[in-house]
Formats: structure tokens, sequence, C-alpha cells
């Protein structure tokens, strides 16, 4: 249990500056395939020990591994273009996860608690089921869309109950050859889509080139207007024709959207003709010194998740630096004990989730000499009402324990069993917050000082003691720290786009033990005038 929340943000800034895993890119869009890994619906019934003479239930138990050395075997075949993710465990509440000889299988994607949200967690998923038809078993494995659950490849095979406990690589290994080469099937189940729907885009957030607005005059008065060009493309950067596009604030997954501020867009909605492009009107509002047009397009991606592309440009403003940065944090511990002594016997189990999303959009002034340093703090800046950061953020942390006590001493509670379950959560939106990018000479770094106001709730039951709760109000504190210097996963490149300059920072860590797994990503955009 984490002792205060303090500690819980010192793990993460850790675990994001130390955890060094860079993977190189074989997807489409330079985007490395993420398979959400779960275990398999053994459809297979447990043996009856005392009515076999032979007993399989230990080979019976072996069925509830196959799933994870098949995403083993996934791993090694395919190196670093693919990888896989541990989903984390989900609250079910009073219903206990189905526990044979202490341990506990994986939930199974069906499980309409998680199938809603799966994109959160990668874009495909690895499924499949075990069946039985008298002694022989049949394994049916599938790599399905995220969101869609469109089947892209599959593989099967069979094998004997009894042979089990010694054959389960080798069980394993046959569809994993069967599914492979899989970084290929995927790439090549992801172009044919894209060329079944010319709407869809292969990746949710086109971060190489945004959605492109070209004004005419870029310097207004107030009532003056300009016409305005909008241009789209898909991160392979093939034009994308068909799309609404909308100028109004908006949601997504949780991030608000800016809308355009300091004037008015006519009309309020276009569509892009067959080259991607589609035109408006933008008038500067009486009253207003400066504006932000800001632009949308939401829609589906290949895997069947929303996905939306979005782009904005500054009017009356003199500025040297805009741009992006998103990141994303999730984290799950478990822990499963089981201690006895002469008098008591203890049983305890845990669950902990944290979960933190954070987007903006930033403006800022800077030398133009070269190198970029600059600093955006949120609040509107003194006498103009565009804010120097348009940003939007949550934050999710969840934790439920279980104690079982059972007192098996010679006296008048022998036997009494004892139950006690603590469960506690929190949920936060964003307050404010401060981003520092840094870059000199192939050296950058990015901090960011997150701070949400949050709702927490708690309960606690036990035997023969009614339910307790508490509710508090408080802010939280989540500094993210990435550095080239400390960070090896943390890369800045710089190019050169036309008369522009972008300066591209992101990073990832990834990291699975027994109980904790832990994963973050944070990509920033810099463009330099």
């Amino acid at each position: 249990m984490v002792a205060t929340r303090h500690y819980l943000h010192a793990c993460v800034v850790i675990l994001l500056i130390s955890v060094s895993a860079r993977s190189q890119q074989c997807g489409n869009c330079k985007d490395i395939p993420k398979i959400i890994e779960f275990g398999f619906d053994i459809k297979v019934a447990e043996p009856n020990k005392e009515a076999s003479t032979e007993n399989l239930w230990p080979e019976w138990k072996n069925l509830f591994i196959i799933a994870q050395v098949v995403g083993t075997q996934i791993s090694k075949n395919e190196g670093n273009c693919i990888r896989l993710i541990m989903p984390p465990s989900v609250d079910t509440g009073d219903v206990e996860l189905l526990s044979v000889g202490g341990e506990t299988f994986v939930n199974l994607p069906s499980n309409p608690l998680i199938s809603a949200d799966l994109s959160k967690y990668g874009n495909y998923v690895l499924t499949g089921a075990i069946t039985s038809n008298g002694a022989s078993c049949q394994l049916s494995v599938q790599i399905q869309t995220a969101c869609s659950r469109k089947t892209v490849v599959t593989a099967q095979t069979s094998f004997s109950l009894s042979s089990v406990a010694g054959n389960v690589s080798s069980i394993a290994q046959q569809v994993a050859l069967q599914l492979s080469p899989l970084a290929e099937k995927i790439k090549n189940f992801e172009l044919k889509e894209r060329q079944a729907a010319q709407e869809l885009s292969l990746y949710p957030v086109n971060w190489e080139e945004p959605i492109r607005i070209t004004v005419q005059k870029k310097l207004l008065k107030a009532g003056e207007s300009t016409s305005l060009t909008i241009e789209i493309k898909d991160c392979d950067g093939k034009v994308l024709a068909g799309r609404e596009v909308f100028f109004s604030e908006t949601e997504f997954e949780g991030f608000r959207i800016p809308g355009t501020i300091g004037g008015t867009i006519s009309p309020a909605k276009v569509v892009t003709d067959a080259n991607g492009i589609a035109k408006a009107t933008f008038t500067l509002k009486g009253g207003s010194k400066e504006a932000i047009i800001a632009a949308h397009s939401p829609g589906k991606d290949v895997k069947g998740c929303n996905s939306i592309l979005f782009g904005d440009v500054p009017l009356n403003i003199k500025f040297t630096y805009s741009g992006y940065v998103t990141f994303n944090y999730e984290g799950q511990s478990g822990l499963t004990s089981d201690t006895s002594d002469k008098t008591m016997h203890h049983y305890y189990t845990g669950k902990e989730t944290t979960s933190l999303f954070y987007r903006a959009s930033f403006y800022g002034e800077g030398s133009g000499a070269g190198d970029i340093s600059i600093s955006s703090i949120d609040g509107k800046t003194e006498g103009t009402e565009v804010p120097d950061v348009l940003e939007t953020g949550s934050f999710k942390y969840m934790k439920s324990d279980f104690w079982k006590n059972t007192v098996i001493c010679n006296c008048a509670s022998k036997g009494e069993v004892t139950e006690q379950k603590m469960k506690s959560t929190s949920d936060g939106e964003l307050k404010n917050s401060s981003i520092t990018f840094s870059y000199d000479d192939g050296v950058g770094r990015i901090n960011l000082d997150i701070f949400f106001n949050t709702s927490n709730t708690a309960s606690h039951s036990a035997s023969h003691i009614p339910l307790q709760s508490s509710n508090s109000q408080d802010e939280l504190h989540w500094p993210v720290n990435f550095d080239t210097f400390t960070d090896k996963s943390f890369k800045v490149r710089k190019e050169k786009i036309g008369n522009r300059t972008r300066y591209t920072a992101e990073g990832e860590q990834s990291i699975d033990l027994k109980n904790l797994h832990q994963s973050g990503k944070i990509k920033m955009v810099v463009w330099e005038e």
C-alpha cells in the first residue's frame, strides 16, 4: 500500500528517467503495434480427482499458462517490431477472480468491464480459447483490433490433455509460427483497411503534420476577415477526402480540444474535397486583439477506435515557437500472500491501478537563434484573451485490499473467520501546469509540473462491523521529467520543414515485474517560426 501521495509521485519520476527501452519503428506511420495480452478462455472441464483413474488435474492446470507462453514466443519471433502489453487488473467489486491452486488467472477481453476501453492499453488484442473433444484439446488463437474486434490473423493447433505438462512450449510455438511474421501481417491489414475506407486515418493523432491551416492575412483589425485553407493528410502523407472539420471546443477521450478563440469561423463546419482541402473565413470580433484559429476532425482509425486530427494557427500574435505536448502514464500493481502460524491463518490480496493523461497546445517567444528554450506557464497572458497553454488532463487512482483472517486456536473462538475489505479511489481534473522544453546541439529536456484538483473516497468493511466510508478533497502534484542525458529512450529530432524548423521530442518506458506493471509515454512537437 502506498504510504503517501508524495511517495507515489517519486516512484513515477524514477521510473520515467531510469527505464530505457527504445524500439525500432516497424509499423505504419512509424507506429509499433501494441498487442494487449489476455489469457485464453479455458472451456475444458476440470478433471474429477476422485472419479478418474488418471489424475489429469496438473495437466488441466497447465492450460492456463499457455497464453503467457504464446505471448513470449511472439516477442521472441517478432523482436522489436511488436510490443506486448499486459492489461491492468479490473476491479470487479465483490466478484473474485477464478483461482486454482493458488494461481489467479487473467481476465478475458470479452469481460464487459474492460472490453469498451481496450484502446487505452494497445492497438490489438491477443486472445483465444481452448476447447475439448474427448481426450483431444483444440487451441484457437486470434489477433483482433482493439476497438472493432475485427480479426487480423488466426492460428490453430490440437494436442492431448494428457501431454500438456511437458509440452506447453511446443504448443505455444506451433501457433506463434502460424501468426508470424505478425508485424508484417498487421501492417498489410492496416493498409487494406485504409484502401477500403478513405476517411480512416492510420494513427489517432497526426504528429508528423497536424491539420494545416493557412490564412491569407495573419494581422487583422477588429471586425476584419481573412480567408483560410484547411489541408488534411494522414501520417503517411496521403490526403484525406471527405473529412468533416469543426472549429468549436470539444472533448476527445477525456481531453479538451480547444476551439477558436477571439473570433468566428464561417461556415462552422467544412468538408475536405478530393485533395484533402477545405476553405472557410475567419472574422476577428470587436474588442479582440489576438486570436487562435483551432480546427479538429473526428473519425475512426483502422482499429475501429475513435480518432481525431487537430491543428491551430495564431493571428495578431508575435511568437517564435508553437507546439503540442501529450503525456500518458499507467501503472498497476498487485500482491497475493498466504501466511500461516499456530494460532492464525492470514490471507491477503491487493490491487492498485494508477493512470494519468495530459495534453496541451502552447505558444512562446524565443530568440530564434537556432537553439530553443521555452517555458510556458498556465494562465492568460496579460492584456489578451489567448492563454499561453491550452491544456486538459485527468488523473485516476484505485486500490482494493482484501484480508481474511481465520482463528484456528483451541479456544472459544476456534474457527472464527474475519473478513476485511478496503477500497480507495481518486479522480482528478487538471488545475494548472507548467511546461519547460529546451534543446541545444542534440541534447533536450522536458519538464512538466502538473497539478490536479482531486476527489478522494475510501471505504472499509469487516465482519460484524458496519461499512465505513470517507470523502476528502486535495491537490495532487505530478512532476514529469525526461532528459536525453539520463533517459536513453528519450530522443529529440531537429528538422527543417519548408521555412520552419520542427523539433520532435519523444520517449517511452515500460516495465513488467511479477506484481508490477508501469508504462508511460511522452511526445512533444515544437515548431520554430
